[in-house]
């Protein structure tokens, strides 16, 4: 493994920390942070799919509501990273407390000049394309 895959690899699991923690604060500058501006989230238990910057941000003011009064914390585990040029394929796993099972979840991710962001998640296969 070459040093340049190693730091990518370590800058993506960066990033889906941060995309945690920010869903866990409902910080929207930092999950505005994570995602290209037409980034997707999707997710039935918060009311479907979630597109652009408007999405984005109807999907924390879903999460806020739905979790009212409990401070949830996001978990994600075996972090599987394909990676390709400047884009790259991850899947993990992820669970939250208070529980709610674990899930599944892709996404699609390429360079900008920011660094690594996600354009969608779970299971969609949009592209992003580094800049």
């Amino acid at each position: 493994m070459q040093l340049a895959e190693m730091e990518a690899r370590f800058k993506i699991h960066d990033l889906f920390s941060r995309y945690m923690k920010s869903v866990d604060n409902c910080d929207e500058a930092e999950l505005f942070a994570c995602f290209t501006e037409d980034g997707v989230l999707e997710t039935p238990v918060l009311g479907g799919r979630f597109a652009g910057r408007e999405g984005q941000r109807q999907f924390l003011k879903n999460s806020r509501e739905a979790n009212e009064g409990c401070q949830l914390r996001h978990f994600f585990t075996n972090l599987e990273v394909d990676l390709d040029g400047a884009r790259a394929r991850a899947r993990h796993i992820w669970w939250s407390q208070p529980p709610r099972g674990a899930r599944h979840s892709s996404c699609m991710q390429g360079t900008t000049t920011a660094g690594w962001s996600r354009s969608a998640t779970p299971g969609s296969s949009s592209t992003v394309g580094s800049s």
